[in-house]
């Protein structure tokens, strides 16, 4: 069995880091496009209802109601997709201290390292929050504009 010197030990432990600074960089770079879907998606949900809602009240349709809850709904998705985008920005910026403890040699600093995780976990529970605001505001939308297709054809009388 060859033993493996301190050198080629080095050179192995170089190309680990390289490595976890590149997956670091790609998980990043996927995390930021996330939340910019969740708020893009919202938002350009909430843009079209509000067009439909704008030639909706000219009629003076009952269908104004449920739709504005919709829009609530893909409000809210925008709100919760920015806020976790601020937790995410939280996160790296209090991790930058913590591992700055680790890599001067003295250990990292606990707060900086609690703030990182919550801020971590609050910012991916908003980035779901919005993915679900989206999915609710789509069906109350389908059902309003379903419900008011219904009632719109049956006959009064």
């Amino acid at each position: 069995m060859q033993k493996i010197t301190d050198e080629e030990r080095r050179w192995h432990q170089e190309k680990i880091n390289e490595h976890h600074i590149l997956s670091a960089g790609s998980t990043i770079t996927y995390g930021k496009e996330a939340l910019k879907s969740i708020i893009i998606i919202n938002g350009g949900a909430a843009v079209a209802l509000l067009a439909l809602v704008s030639q909706v009240a000219k009629g003076s349709h009952g269908i104004v109601p449920p739709l504005s809850i919709a829009l609530v709904w893909f409000g809210g998705g925008v709100l919760a997709g920015a806020l976790a985008t601020g937790l995410a920005y939280l996160s790296q910026w209090a991790n930058t201290y913590a591992i700055g403890g680790i890599v001067d040699g003295s250990m990292p600093d606990t707060v900086f390292a609690v703030i990182t995780w919550v801020a971590f976990v609050l910012s991916l529970v908003l980035a779901a929050a919005g993915l679900g605001a989206f999915a609710w505001g789509g069906w109350t939308t389908a059902d309003a504009l379903q419900t008011f297709a219904w009632s719109s054809s049956c006959p009064s009388g």
